[in-house]
């Protein structure tokens, strides 16, 4: 397309929105324009390789290989294996770690291990309802007292 005049400039601009618009990957390459503050896709200086004459290496920091990370290997045997032909298995090493004890904060009530916790679960039941039913009732009239003041501070 030629540039003859204002008609046929129009023209020539909208056919080139329309190629640049359906050109899909091509279309960054296709755009007139050019970015003075860098996005995140685009940088705006191309990056620069400086080659550097001497590799600096830290001689004080040991070296990751299998002599250095040799006392840093699971002291226990196998944990899981697996094979074309078998099963696969994997050992869980509940015996491995240490399980804290929470008896601190267990009701003394469930503490026996020979008593069944049944016989207890009334006692234990009302004293979480009660637990809840004040806190219930504790809140209810705090919203109400705010709720109060409130109306009374709009009223006046």
């Amino acid at each position: 397309l030629e540039y003859t005049g204002k008609v046929d400039g129009a023209l020539l601009a909208e056919n080139m929105m329309s190629i640049a618009a359906r050109s899909g990957t091509f279309s960054p390459y296709l755009q007139a324009t050019n970015y003075a503050v860098a996005g995140p896709l685009k940088p705006l200086i191309a990056g620069v390789v400086v080659k550097s004459d001497n590799l600096l290496v830290d001689t004080k920091k040991p070296f990751l290989c299998r002599e250095s990370l040799s006392g840093q290997s699971a002291k226990s045997g196998l944990a899981v294996s697996s094979s074309l032909n078998a099963r696969s298995s994997v050992r869980f090493a509940h015996t491995d770690i240490k399980i804290p004890d929470f008896s601190d904060y267990r009701r003394p009530e469930v503490l026996n291990p020979n008593k069944q916790s049944q016989e207890s679960g009334d006692a234990r039941r009302a004293f979480s309802y009660l637990m809840t039913g004040s806190t219930l009732v504790v809140g209810v009239y705090t919203a109400k007292t705010v709720v109060t003041q409130f109306v009374s501070s709009m009223s006046a």
